[in-house]
């Protein structure tokens, strides 16, 4: 009984962790990045919206930044009788935001491709 408990314990734990996994990395999209960032956003309100970036550096004046990147392909599969045919997007979306002294966005740059 002790081991059957130990083990739904264990299941029930990698399920929450799985989908807490998840939910943060689906919060990076275009319309997020477009929709929650604006300049005088402080660190702690950029990583509410967006979670924890990929890369934290240094700019060249020595100024925090902040890099998320995002890779995730999208796969589409139509079959009729024998015949069968897939197609597959693969999409990028990569954010830069710049901090000032006081941990304040300054600027961010967006970029995404689809191919």
């Amino acid at each position: 009984m002790k081991r059957t408990s130990v083990f739904i314990g264990f299941i029930f734990l990698l399920l929450i962790v799985g989908c807490a996994s998840q939910t943060v990395m689906d919060r990076l999209t275009l319309g997020t990045v477009q929709a929650s960032l604006h300049e005088g956003l402080s660190q702690a309100e950029v990583q509410a919206a967006l979670g924890a970036p990929n890369i934290v550096s240094k700019d060249a004046t020595g100024r925090e930044v902040w890099t998320y990147d995002k890779i995730y392909k999208q796969s589409e599969s139509r079959s009729f009788f024998f015949w069968m045919s897939s197609t597959s997007t693969q999409k990028t979306l990569t954010v830069l935001i710049t901090f000032d002294e006081n941990s304040r966005v300054t600027e961010y740059k967006y970029h995404g491709t689809e191919f």
